[in-house]
């Protein structure tokens, strides 16, 4: 199955949390959404992004694991954040049971579910999907503003 790249920006292989990066694993319960938004408002709390960067980011998580709890079978999610040109790379794994590479669909004004990606997409520089042993990994870039020059 090939991978779905939204943009040229960023694959699993080019993760590095070696430089600024931290992983977490969470149970795929109900909770786990909250759980990885706050270990989002930590992190980015430490590398003392902007509150709009924060926000964004938590909400773009949120929302990625909410599908993976949603759609994978696995009782275990992995969430990976790092900080790299050109901005913050938020990744979730998950243990599989989906049967398709994770999409975008449109939802319609009654349908309670199916806007989760085209959030993610609306949020992001760039977000894609590609498997990762039996499930998949989803992966969003959330765009850091440069400081201002100075001079």
């Amino acid at each position: 199955m090939a991978p779905s790249s939204h943009s040229a920006l960023g694959t699993t292989a080019d993760f590095d949390a070696a430089a600024h990066g931290e992983s977490f694993e969470l149970v795929a319960r109900a909770a786990a959404a909250a759980e990885a938004r706050a270990h989002v408002r930590r992190l980015l709390g430490r590398w003392r992004l902007c509150d709009d960067v924060c926000a964004t980011a938590q909400l773009v998580i949120s929302e990625l694991v909410t599908n993976a709890v949603l759609h994978a079978s696995g009782g275990r999610i992995v969430c990976r954040l790092a900080l790299r040109a050109p901005g913050v790379r938020l990744e979730v794994r998950d243990q599989g049971g989906s049967y398709a590479v994770p999409i975008r669909t449109v939802a319609g004004p009654e349908d309670e579910c199916g806007r989760g990606l085209g959030l993610v997409a609306a949020l992001s520089e760039a977000w894609g999907a590609e498997p990762s042993g039996p499930g998949f990994a989803v992966w969003a870039t959330i765009g850091v503003p440069r400081p201002p020059a100075r001079g």
